[in-house]
């Protein structure tokens, strides 16, 4: 039972806002980005989509563990977004690393970081 209760503790919860200039979207991702998450950071790429921000900016201090997914999650923000220009804020180094290793950090900035 405990292990449950850590688990959804820990879900991915993904909230995507424009900010009031109209030009800028906020990405806010909080808990584990794995495949549980998905779905939630499919429907952000989709708003992506839809609006074509200026810049993007993603907040990751929330993010307790990334990998893949947010690999694919932030290959699909640069897609959706074209010629937006993609921020990640308050990363921790592992996603610094995750994120330079596999090349992504070729159109992506990182603002903020946080300490390890």
């Amino acid at each position: 039972m405990e292990a449950a209760v850590a688990m959804a503790a820990d879900a991915c919860v993904v909230s995507v806002r424009v900010l009031p200039d109209g030009d800028t979207m906020w990405i806010r991702i909080i808990g584990a980005v794995d495949v549980g998450s998905a779905l939630a950071l499919s429907r952000a790429v989709d708003r992506v989509r839809d609006a074509r921000p200026r810049t993007i900016i993603i907040d990751l201090a929330g993010v307790t563990f990334a990998g893949s997914v947010l690999v694919h999650f932030l290959i699909g923000i640069h897609a959706a977004g074209r010629r937006s220009r993609i921020r990640l804020l308050r990363a921790r180094p592992v996603i610094r690393v995750v994120v330079a290793a596999t090349g992504v950090d070729q159109f992506v900035t990182f603002d903020g970081d946080l300490p390890g």
